[in-house]
C-alpha cells in the first residue's frame, strides 16, 4: 500500500482537493478529500498489487479541477 500526503494552507473556505493516482499514463484511482481548514492536512493510499509494477503519478488537484502538484515514483 502506498499513501500520499497533502498539506493545504490558506484555504479561504471548506473545499476539497483531488488525489488522481496514474499508473503508466493511464488512470486508475480518484480520491476526493475533503478540506475544512486553513491549514489542513490529509492523505489517499492505493494497494498496488503485482502486476501494478510502472511508472506512478499522483496528481493532487484542486475542487474545480486546478493542478496543484503532481508525484512521480516507480514501482518494480
Amino acid at each position: 500500500r502506498l499513501y500520499c500526503f497533502t498539506k493545504v494552507v490558506g484555504a479561504k473556505t471548506t473545499t476539497s482537493i483531488l488525489h488522481h493516482w496514474y499508473l503508466n499514463g493511464k488512470l486508475t484511482a480518484s480520491v476526493t478529500l475533503p478540506v475544512n481548514s486553513a491549514s489542513w492536512r490529509t492523505w489517499s493510499s492505493k494497494t498496488i498489487e503485482p502486476d501494478e509494477s510502472g511508472d506512478w503519478m499522483v496528481e493532487v488537484l484542486t475542487a474545480d479541477g486546478n493542478a496543484m502538484d503532481s508525484i512521480l515514483f516507480l514501482v518494480q
